[in-house]
């Protein structure tokens, strides 16, 4: 039997088959890498090359033992091996017998599907052998869990019968040499025909060939539920937006363009004219560009890197308007010139979108790693607008563990964690430099115009992505609700500003009136600023005496060593306890470690019963909630039941 097309053997089918593309026709073409003697191609995807000789022992084992065993079963060890070849590959394990949970899974249903060209003769073989390989090795005493490992390969092999014949399971390469005609592993000349020919289709015949289809859109739900996020104004997003250093140099690219350019079949700027934009834009050192020319003369504007990149930022954003022959200004340069903070806005928003795109897609990345990197940019902006930040150490260690085992970096002179955290920061670069994001030490942070786009664009997903404007001119209980739905960094910058600009004694009465009418999880805010405002709150905070809120006021005068109009007895202070604990209960759900952080003291002590007893006595509508909830998060059994006997009582009474 013919040994199948593996996809790092030959013409491989998978990485090998680069999609190569021009960001200003999007005019694409495919390049094939092939054998280099005899020795293994290791395409820019991840692993190491493995001798067939490695596995050489255990094959001739397994076909003595079917031959001894199963004498009218006919197995193909070409299938065992091109399996083993994959386990060693993609999941860097050697060993035969050695299967973690789901390995034989993804081989079978996922990797073979998609990456080996092989006939019908061979994809049976594979049906009859692999159940068998799993007996030798049961039979050998090799493996562990074999009962496992029995079930998952059953299950494998029956749903690789379907996976195999489905095209829309095969990998690009795999696509392109079946439609091409491709048998077996081609030889270089084979490839360089098939390459061509291809290359020589037209665009819309080459995506049917490679299955292209339009990205998919947007998951219905993000990930985690999104908080929400303090909008600036739009004069200070607009002011940013202007400052952004990137920016500055597409509007210097269009002016310097004037009314129109004549630009090349493919979108790029004549020769010529690219030479002369480089040099008066500072884009290029004179001196060097002579040298380099002298060498290599210029075949092509898009020669001209950083003149590219910028070009295609530009044309992809609409600042640029190209046509078969000419460039013009586009509509998001009239919207700049507009003056209109919004029409501004929204053209700073689709250049962002056009420089994530480039690098999304690769066009900024020399090598696989490199753009998986530059991949990998959406997520690490939703974890920043959804944590506030995220580490770039973090992403870089990710990543480097994920590159350490690509034949490149068995070279001593390249470093996976070195050439990862170039790739990094040569993307977040350009965001910072469009003004989009900012590095703090390790930390990766949106500025207000990050997420101001963010938010746009995921409330354009319909997903749920609350956000607060301005406050300013709120009501006190607008001002509170809006306060709450904060992170606590904008929550905080948001109350400092609110005190600065305050009459202290007005606010107060403000927020005293505001208490009776504000929801539970609001009142510990107003409480907070009341004490934050101190002895100009006193008066507002005395006229509370005389209410259902007066508790609120005598914490106030205790908290300042005071005994105040009226003093409270053990069970006023646990049912103030539960008026704050209840709201921090509902926010931070299941999430033990931060819960276990904002209960009081008296939980830690000796003996917490007087405080689960003041507790279940009080008539707060909360209190059996809060002591569920403490009896879930202390680690003491005693005190756990005694807190869930103390929730009991207080919803009994």
């Amino acid at each position: 039997m013919e040994r199948p097309a593996l996809p790092r053997r030959g013409a491989s089918a998978c990485g090998c088959a680069r999609l190569l593309r021009n960001p200003a026709s999007e005019r694409r073409g495919i390049c094939l890498v092939g054998d280099v003697g005899s020795s293994v191609v290791c395409c820019p995807a991840y692993g190491v090359a493995v001798s067939e000789s490695a596995h050489r022992q255990v094959l001739a084992e397994f076909v003595a033992w079917a031959e001894g065993n199963h004498p009218g079963v006919q197995v193909e060890p070409d299938v065992v091996e091109t399996i083993l070849e994959f386990k060693a590959s993609y999941f860097d394990s050697t060993d035969p017998a050695s299967w973690r949970a789901g390995e034989m899974t993804e081989i079978l249903v996922d990797i073979v599907p998609r990456k080996v060209i092989a006939d019908q003769e061979w994809t049976e073989a594979l049906v009859r052998t692999v159940p068998l390989f799993v007996e030798f090795l049961a039979d050998q005493k090799r493996p562990y869990a074999i009962r496992r490992l029995r079930a998952e390969a059953e299950s494998a092999v029956s749903a690789f019968a379907a996976a195999v014949n489905d095209p829309e399971r095969w990998g690009m390469g795999k696509r392109l040499l079946s439609a091409m005609g491709a048998e077996g592993i081609p030889d270089q000349a084979t490839l360089d025909e098939l390459t061509a020919e291809f290359n020589a289709l037209p665009f819309e015949e080459r995506d049917r060939i490679l299955g292209a289809v339009p990205p998919a859109g947007p998951p219905p739900q993000p990930p985690v539920p999104l908080p929400a996020v303090r909008v600036a104004p739009v004069a200070e997003l607009v002011d940013a937006a202007r400052s952004a250093p990137l920016v500055a140099d597409v509007l210097s690219l269009v002016r310097w363009l004037g009314d129109r350019r004549e630009v090349t079949a493919t979108g790029a700027l004549r020769v010529k004219d690219g030479r002369q934009a480089a040099l008066d834009l500072g884009l290029v050192d004179p001196a060097e560009l002579a040298r380099r020319e002298l060498m290599w003369p210029l075949r092509s504007s898009a020669d001209l890197r950083d003149l590219d990149e910028l070009w295609s930022y530009a044309a992809g954003s609409g600042f640029v308007r190209l046509t078969a022959s000419r460039a013009y200004p586009g509509e998001a340069m009239d919207a700049w010139q507009s003056g209109d903070g919004d029409a501004v806005l929204s053209a700073w928003g689709d250049l962002f979108d056009a420089v994530l795109a480039a690098l999304v897609e690769g066009d900024m990345a020399a090598m696989t790693y490199q753009a998986d990197v530059h991949a990998d940019l959406p997520p690490m902006l939703f974890t920043a607008y959804a944590d506030g930040e995220i580490s770039r150490e973090r992403v870089v260690e990710s990543h480097a563990e994920q590159i350490a085992g690509h034949q490149v970096f068995t070279l001593p002179s390249f470093d996976p964690r070195t050439e990862v955290a170039e790739a990094l920061d040569g993307g977040l670069s350009r965001l910072e430099r469009l003004g989009a994001v900012t590095l703090v030490g390790d930390a990766v942070r949106l500025t207000p115009l990050g997420v101001w786009k963010l938010n746009t664009l995921y409330t354009s997903f319909g997903w749920d992505a609350p956000s607060v404007g301005d406050l300013s001119g709120a009501d006190t209980i607008t001002r509170l609700t809006g306060l709450s739905q904060l992170t606590d960094d904008d929550a905080e910058a948001e109350l400092a500003a609110w005190l600065d600009a305050a009459d202290h004694e007005t606010l107060a009465g403000e927020l005293a009136n505001a208490i009776s009418e504000a929801d539970p999880h609001i009142r510990p805010v107003v409480f907070d600023l009341l004490n934050r405002i101190g002895p100009a709150a006193r008066p507002a905070v005395a006229r509370l005496i005389d209410t259902p809120w007066w508790r609120y006021a005598a914490t106030w005068f205790e908290l300042r060593g005071e005994s105040g109009p009226r003093p409270m007895s053990d069970t006023d202070r646990a049912w103030m306890a539960a008026e704050q604990l209840a709201p921090m209960i509902d926010a931070l759900g299941t999430e033990t470690d931060e819960l276990r952080e904002a209960m009081p003291g008296e939980i830690a002590e000796a003996n917490p019963a007087p405080f689960f007893d003041g507790l279940s006595r009080t008539d707060h509508p909360r209190a059996g909630d809060v002591l569920e909830a403490i009896s879930r998060i202390v680690t003491d059994k005693a005190v756990s039941k005694a807190a869930r006997k103390a929730a009991f009582k207080a919803r009994s009474r």
